[in-house]
This record gives structure tokens, sequence and C-alpha cells, in this order.
């Protein structure tokens, strides 16, 4: 698989689509055991989160799956697999006894199902599952509906770039959504909560919807970045229970699918990722939900609007700034804004990754490296971007107050998110954390427009950032 220590791109990428795949499988074998799913969820330590959440969760799932995947590529690629890292550590305690469980990958059956009974304790049959689907050979995912295209779409790639994989290093978030995946909502069209979210009207220009958070929203995140450069390079995305027929929760064959993109050796993409007709900013909005994140075919309104997904508890300071904001006479951007409210950072990225978006607005320090790594790299493939937006505010904001109201959109490269390897000690996660806040964008003017909009309120960035 490697020639003098190099690794071709083609083959590390088909790596990290198949480990999305066992990931996705793991995620549903575990979602689907209903009576036992409430004693597989603990509460994370205030460190162990990292997060200003007042109560942050992790799964079986979770680990299991962090575990797996980092099994996985060193065993592919020998010594690669210290170099996988993630939101989670490998300890997870047994509900009934309090043990805390080291949840290494043995290399033998009767080793994995023995660590895992000490979890799962009286639930045997489970733990043998698990340790059968954790050991399954990646080649055992190749036949799969969800990933057979990619596979041969990846074969054909046009691609001769081959890695020193000492110069990369990998972000795993093994379940972004993990509220969601708790809850275990699944996306139904007949619901009236699901086809009918909260519309606010806020002002004349500005609208807000939340949509309510399902299954649909879980994502498995991989990223892979430059040590060099600490830029992202390759991501691969794994939608879990995004219903492609209708199916069973559990049903492996008949839901997931999974995007991917590259900027190795030139700009590759899954042509999932590729809008049928080139994206448009005037776009129209779905009148009741994310069309091509949905499993419904219900039509849309005819009014354009920028579509800016945000989190609940920015949408407050944004109506502050925004609300009375009029567009510059030189702003061609739609002058009604949508805030967008729906779980995931994934699941947001990926809508933008669809052109279901044209901005993800993030002021709070909520999201780390893990969050953003895969995505991050298809939106660089794609010619976008995920950039700190505080000093990109302040930057836009000082060009406007010396005349200069066009910044050009290549400049947004000098405040890109750059990313690092985890701390060894696993205590202090700030350098993991985007601590400026995030704006991602596919298109550069479109992004460049919006922060002018954002700029042009006199305390848009203190009062943002306080």
């Amino acid at each position: 698989m490697t020639c003098d220590n190099l690794t071709p791109v083609t083959i590390l990428l088909e790596t990290l689509v198949l480990c999305s795949e066992k990931a996705a499988d793991i995620a549903r074998l575990i979602r689907t055991q209903y009576a036992l799913f409430p004693t597989l969820i603990q509460h994370k330590s205030h460190k162990e989160s990292g997060t200003d959440f007042a109560a942050d969760v992790m799964t079986l799932a979770d680990v299991l799956i962090q575990q797996s995947i980092r099994h996985d590529i060193g065993k592919e690629f020998p010594s690669f697999g210290g170099s996988v890292y993630g939101e989670e550590n490998s300890v997870f305690r047994a509900a009934q006894s309090g043990e805390n469980v080291q949840l290494t990958i043995p290399q033998t059956l009767d080793e994995l199902q023995s660590i895992l009974s000490h979890v799962l304790e009286d639930q045997q049959s489970l733990a043998g599952a698990l340790a059968e689907l954790i050991l399954s050979p990646l080649s055992h995912f190749r036949l799969r509906s969800a990933v057979l295209e990619h596979l041969v779409s990846i074969s054909q790639l046009d691609v001769s770039a081959q890695l020193d994989l000492t110069k990369f290093a990998v972000w795993v978030d093994p379940i972004d959504g993990t509220a969601e995946y708790v809850k275990g909502n699944k996306c139904d069209v007949s619901s009236e909560e699901t086809r009918a979210p909260s519309l606010d009207v806020v002002s004349p220009h500005v609208f807000r919807y939340r949509i309510s958070g399902t299954l649909d929203n879980v994502t498995v995140l991989i990223g892979l970045f430059d040590r060099t450069s600490r830029l992202p390079v390759l991501g691969v995305i794994n939608q879990p229970f995004f219903p492609r027929v209708a199916a069973s929760l559990g049903d492996s064959q008949s839901s997931g699918r999974l995007f991917w993109g590259s900027t190795l050796g030139g700009s590759y993409l899954s042509s999932n990722c590729l809008p049928s007709s080139a994206p448009s900013i005037t776009k129209c909005f779905p009148d009741w939900s994310l069309q091509k994140l949905s499993s419904s075919s219900d039509s849309m309104t005819d009014v354009g609007k920028l579509r800016v997904a945000c989190s609940s508890s920015d949408f407050d300071c944004l109506e502050r700034i925004l609300k009375d904001c009029t567009p510059p006479v030189d702003d061609d951007l739609p002058p009604e804004l949508v805030f967008v409210s729906c779980a995931g950072a994934g699941f947001k990225l990926l809508c933008l990754i669809l052109c279901q978006l044209d901005i993800y607005l993030l002021l709070k320090p909520n999201t780390y490296f893990w969050d953003t790594c895969a995505p991050h790299a298809i939106l660089r493939a794609l010619g976008g971007g995920l950039i700190r937006l505080k000093p990109a505010l302040s930057y836009v904001r000082e060009q406007s107050m010396t005349g200069v109201c066009d910044v050009d959109p290549s400049t947004l490269r000098e405040f890109e998110v750059h990313y690092s390897v985890k701390p060894s000690d696993y205590t202090d996660l700030s350098c993991c954390c985007n601590l400026d806040g995030l704006l991602a964008y596919r298109d550069g003017r479109v992004a460049c427009q919006f922060l002018h909009r954002l700029a042009r309120s006199a305390n848009a960035v203190n009062e943002l950032f306080d």
C-alpha cells in the first residue's frame, strides 16, 4: 500500500471513507439498544468537556468509534494511529459497578469482548456483536451502498500525490450532535413539528427559523491536517441516520450517506458535494426545512434570502446588531436575512457545503478542532473557507474606517483556522478551541459583504464578543 514510506492520497482517502462507515455502523448498532441505551450515557466533568454548556454528555458510541478509527488507521498505516486525535479519552464507566474501564482495542475477538463485558456487564450478546463489528476488516464495508460509489470515484481520481504521513495528523469527532443522538428522534415528514418549524419575524428584513434536531443532525467527522501549514487538507463526513429509503433505525444497508473532499494534489470532491447548478445566494429558501438534508420533497418558497446558520444563544446578540441595519447601496446580497437555528456544528457545516446555507456564524468558543477539521477541508476544496471571526471582523471594520469597502476575498485566507495536535495531558483543551468565533463560507465574496454588514454597527466587534 505504501512505497518508500509514502502513502498515495487515494489509499488514505479510501481508508478514511471506510473508517467512517464502520463508525456509522457502531453508532447505529448502539442506538438500537433502546432499553439499555440510557445506561450507555454518562456526563462529562467540566474539564473533560471543555465547554461552557451546563451538561455535556458522551455515550459508549463516542468512545468506541474514536478508538475504532484510531485502531484501523494504525493497522493500515503502522505508527500513524498515534497521530489520530479526538474529543474523547478511552475511559468509560460501567453503569452498575461504577468501574472505569479502559476501552483499548486488542487484536483478538475474545479479548475485546471481555473488555466490553466489563462495561456492558450482563449484556454479553451486545458485547459480542460490538466486538465482532469493531474488529471487522475495513474490506467488509466496501460493498455497502453508501460507500461503493465513492470508492469507485476515488479509484478514478487523477491524482498521483503521495504523502509522508509523519507530516500530517487526524482530528476525529466520533459523534457530532451527541444530544440529538441521545434523544434519538427520527426525522418524520408527517410530523407537524418537523414540517412547521418555528418562524419568527424579527424585523421587516430579518427572520429566524428554529428547526428541531433529529438523528439526521448526527455526523461522524474525520479530518486530516498538515502539521506544517496547520491547514486541513482532507475531510470525510458521514451522516449515519440519513434515510436513503424507508428503513428501520439500525438498517445499515438503507440509511446513511457520506461526503469527502481533499486539496492534496489538487481539489477533489465527492460528486454529492457539488450543486446541480451554480450556487446562488438568491437560491430559494426551504419553506420548512433544509431540503437536501431532509427526506422530504416539499417545494420551496420563491423569495430569495441570505441564509445564515447560528446557535440559539448567539441569535439574540445578532438580532440587536442587524435588525435595524440597512444594507449599503453597493451590497448586492439579498436584503432579507434568515437565521437558521439547528443542532450540530458538523450538520450546519454540511448544510453550507451542500449550498443549503450561505454563511455559518458562531460567536462563542463552543467548537473545537474535532468539530471543524473535516468540514473545513471540504469547504477549502470547494473554494470556501472557515475563518476566525473576531480578527476578520476587526480587519474589515478597520478597512471600512479608512474608506476601503471592497475587501479582496483572498484576504480571508489570512484568518483561516489553523490546527494543532491535542496536548498530551488532555487537561487544557483551550489550544484546541476556536476561541475567536467562526465564520464559514463557500463564496468569499458573500463572506466579505456579510462581514461589512456586521461591521457597519459601531459596536459590533465589542458587542459580539463580550
